[in-house]
Parts: C-alpha cells; structure tokens; sequence
C-alpha cells in the first residue's frame, strides 16, 4: 500500500493517568510522595516507517507497564495494536525505556499509556 519514506514526526500524548497501588508494607501515608514523576524520557525516534502492504493503520497503540520502586519500568505489553507493526514496536520501545523517580516503601504501580502518533512528513 503505502510507504513513509520521509522523518516522520512522532507525538507522546499521555491518556490515561497512574493509579498507585497500595503497597503492602508502604511507609510513606503522604500520596504526593508516591507520586511516579518521570525523570529520564528517550526522545520518541523520527524516521522512517516501513507500513507493509497488509498493514493499516487503525488504533492508537496502548502500551501497560510497571513503575518499580527503584523507578524502573518493568512488565511492558502492548496491550492495543495500531495496525502498524514498525509504530507498536517503537511504542513499547520508548515505555520501556522511559525512567522515573525512585519512591522507596511506596511499592509497584501499573500504568497504562496511549501514544498518539503523528505522521506529520517534512516533505515539501
């Protein structure tokens, strides 16, 4: 069908919020503490996409993961298919590779994310 052979510029739209889990020996009772705050972000990659001949792109790809303690990210799934291999493929890239906060006695939280993506070409 179609190929993207330009950069393609790349947007990150966080939809849903975290909800902390409770922790089962939590020490801290201040939430905001707990808070995961985002310390480390890779920059989403522009480039060019390869979208097959039996690929559409259909979804916005939605990405579930585990913030550790240590701020880590752990446990990450594609959980939403966008139809496009090459963009589920970066999607869980850049979840994986994004670092938080560490938060010591709050315990793990899961998160989900929906990552929107712009295929804005630079081509004139």
């Amino acid at each position: 069908m179609r190929r993207m052979t330009r950069a393609l510029a790349w947007t990150l739209i966080l939809m849903a919020v975290a909800t902390p889990c409770p922790a089962q020996n939590a020490t801290k009772t201040d939430p905001s503490a707990c808070a995961p705050k985002i310390q480390k972000k890779a920059s989403f990659p522009k480039g060019s996409v390869k979208i097959r001949p039996n690929e559409v792109y259909k979804n916005l790809p939605v990405v579930k993961y585990r913030i550790l303690e240590d701020g880590s990210v752990s446990n990450v799934k594609l959980v939403r298919r966008s139809g496009v291999s090459d963009v589920d493929r970066e999607a869980v890239d850049w979840v994986q590779s994004t670092k938080y906060n560490a938060r010591p006695g709050c315990g793990v939280v899961d998160s989900t994310i929906t990552v929107a993506v712009d295929f804005t070409s630079d081509a004139k």
